[in-house]
């Protein structure tokens, strides 16, 4: 197994753990749907906060990386290659 063979199926192990979810039965179209909850959620969270100069500047960066996982796992399933979907996946790493 290569260095980024290993890394990918570390990656999908510990996010796996940490859903509480046995990662082989996940398929893609669940992950996909879990990302996007997320990010709603995410933004959800970001709307009850009270609007101040503090909140602001965290909400901003908040919702940004709350949706990018969700952007750079889907840029990883259009690799041409399972070269390009290791990565594609190292970049949201």
């Amino acid at each position: 197994m290569t260095n980024s063979e290993w890394i990918v199926d570390w990656l999908v192990i510990q996010s796996a753990k940490m859903l509480k979810l046995n990662y082989k039965l996940m398929s893609i179209t669940q992950l996909k749907n879990r990302f996007k909850q997320f990010a709603i959620d995410v933004a959800l969270l970001i709307q009850a906060l009270p609007k101040n100069t503090v909140n602001n500047a965290y909400s901003n960066q908040l919702i940004r990386c709350s949706s990018s996982s969700a952007a750079n796992y889907y840029a990883a399933c259009r690799g041409k290659s399972r070269g390009d979907f290791i990565n594609k996946l190292k970049i949201g790493a």
